[in-house]
């Protein structure tokens, strides 16, 4: 469904707080998209009465790319640091899809060996 940002602007209902800032977002998409959300923001936890999260050990803009990600299905994945750190963050709030998106971008980006593969998914 196409919504027009100025609606989706006024329609958010959560805040994400990150490292170095803030994004609005929507419960009902966060939550559809991905069990920690749905498990957060539909529990009698401060986070779902309040509508704040804070997800301070990410910074803006990789919350920003899975955002991206969760809303449209897709994210330009330019560094090789963009896509670890959306594989980490994919990990954390259970986003299976982005995992895999940024798993196989990392792999075009990198020679990829055992080791730094290993060090990449902890």
């Amino acid at each position: 469904m196409f919504m027009p940002k100025e609606t989706l602007d006024q329609a958010c209902d959560v805040v994400l707080i990150v490292e170095d800032g803030e994004l609005e977002a929507h419960k009902d998409i966060l939550s559809k998209a991905s069990p920690f959300f749905e498990k957060l923001l539909n529990s009698d936890m401060k986070e779902a009465k309040e509508g704040v999260v804070r997800l301070e050990m990410f910074t803006e803009s990789v919350m920003r790319n899975t955002l991206k990600f969760i809303y449209t299905g897709g994210v330009q994945i330019l560094k090789e640091d963009d896509a670890r750190n959306l594989v980490v963050i994919a990990d954390f709030l259970f986003l299976e899809n982005l995992k895999t998106f940024a798993a196989r971008a990392l792999l075009k980006k990198t020679e990829m060996n055992i080791s730094n593969c290993i060090s990449t998914l902890r």
